[in-house]
C-alpha cells in the first residue's frame, strides 16, 4: 500500500498544480497497483469531473463508494453534486441521503441539499438545510452568509437572524492592525449606493445598519 500511497500523493501534488493530466495518470497507476484502494478512485473521479468527463467521473465515483470501508461520505456527496448539476433531483436526494448517514462533514452536505431545494423553489426548505449545515460548523462563513441571505425571504424570527449575524462577525478575522487607515478627520469620503432594489434584496436589509452610521455632514 506504501507505493499506492505515493503515487496518490504525487498525483495530489500535479493537482494543486491544475495539471489534471498527470494527476489523473498518477490516480490510475495507484489503483492499478492496488485495485481495492478506495483513495485512488475518489481521486481519479474527481479529476475526471474536474476535467468535464462526467461519465467518467461517476463511473469512479460508484467504484470509490464500494471499496469506502471507512464509511466516509464524500464520495456520495460528489456525486450527488454531479446529480444536481444535470439537474437530476431525485438522484441528488438519494446521494445527498446515504453521505449525511456517513463520516465526514455534514455542513458540505446539507448545504447541498439546500441547494437542490432551492433548485426546485422550495425556498423554506432550503432555509431549513441551510440551518442544519451552519449548525454543524458554525466557522464556515460562506454557508452563514448564505443563511442571512435567504431569511429576509422566508418566514423567520428575528432572534434567529441576529443569531447567526452575531455568528458570522465571531468568525470574521480581525484586519491587520498595521495596515494604512484613512483618517476621516482630514479627509473627507465620499459614498454612492447603486442597488437595483433597496426595498426588497439582501443588499438593502445589509445596509440598514450601515447608513445610519454615515454622517452627512
Amino acid at each position: 500500500r506504501g507505493v499506492s500511497t505515493s503515487l496518490i500523493n504525487i498525483g495530489d501534488i500535479y493537482q494543486n498544480q491544475g495539471d489534471l493530466p498527470n494527476a489523473l495518470d498518477y490516480f490510475k497507476k495507484s489503483s492499478d497497483i492496488q485495485i481495492n484502494f478506495y483513495n485512488a478512485y475518489h481521486q481519479t473521479a474527481l479529476t475526471y469531473e474536474k476535467l468535464g468527463n462526467i461519465n467518467e467521473a461517476i463511473k469512479n465515483y460508484n467504484i470509490a463508494i464500494s471499496l469506502n470501508t471507512e464509511k466516509l461520505n464524500i464520495s456520495w456527496n460528489n456525486l450527488g453534486v454531479i446529480y444536481l448539476k444535470s439537474k437530476k433531483f431525485d438522484e441528488a436526494f438519494k446521494c445527498f441521503k446515504e453521505a449525511a448517514s456517513l463520516n465526514g462533514d455534514k455542513s458540505l452536505v446539507f448545504n447541498n441539499v439546500a441547494s437542490t431545494y432551492f433548485e426546485l423553489g422550495e425556498s423554506f426548505l432550503g432555509k431549513t438545510y441551510l440551518e442544519k449545515a451552519a449548525q454543524y460548523n458554525k466557522s464556515n462563513l460562506k454557508i452563514i452568509s448564505r443563511l442571512l441571505g435567504v431569511f429576509p425571504y422566508n418566514s423567520y424570527e428575528f432572534n434567529d437572524y441576529k443569531f447567526w449575524a452575531e455568528e458570522f462577525r465571531k468568525n470574521i478575522k480581525n484586519l491587520n492592525s498595521n495596515l494604512n487607515k484613512i483618517n476621516f478627520n482630514k479627509k473627507k469620503i465620499r459614498l454612492a449606493f447603486f442597488v437595483a432594489d433597496f426595498a426588497n434584496n439582501p443588499i438593502g436589509y445589509f445596509l440598514l445598519d450601515l447608513l445610519t452610521e454615515i454622517k452627512l455632514n
